[in-house]
């Protein structure tokens, strides 16, 4: 599959012919040879009560971009740019998942 940067500055990801494209996880991981940086989105559920300590020490792990406690299913959501797959999910993995008060996380990357 070949693959281009939108024009429109938009940064999504669009085929050889301009339309934008559905990525499945072998392409993200190849992402890499556009130079682009993988983003993600990491959607934390904390124990109660716990919330602004979590997104505290979410926001202190190099990679992580922005954090915020926030209300509904999930309690913090931080955002992360990476340069590859392999670090994000060491990442996500070490860094995230083994703060104090984290009890699950959902990771979804920005296509």
């Amino acid at each position: 599959m070949k693959l281009k940067r939108n024009r429109s500055g938009s940064g999504r990801i669009c085929n050889v012919s301009g339309e934008p494209q559905v990525l499945g996880t072998s392409e993200i991981q190849s992402l890499v040879v556009f130079g682009m940086v993988v983003k993600a989105y990491v959607l934390v559920q904390a124990q109660l009560g716990r919330s602004r300590t979590v997104a505290k020490a979410i926001a202190k792990v190099r990679g992580v971009k922005m954090v915020h406690a926030v209300t509904g299913v999930y309690d913090v959501i931080a955002y992360l740019e990476l340069s590859n797959m392999t670090s994000l999910s060491e990442l996500v993995i070490r860094k995230i998942q083994s703060v104090k008060g984290v009890e699950r996380t959902h990771t979804a990357i920005v296509v």
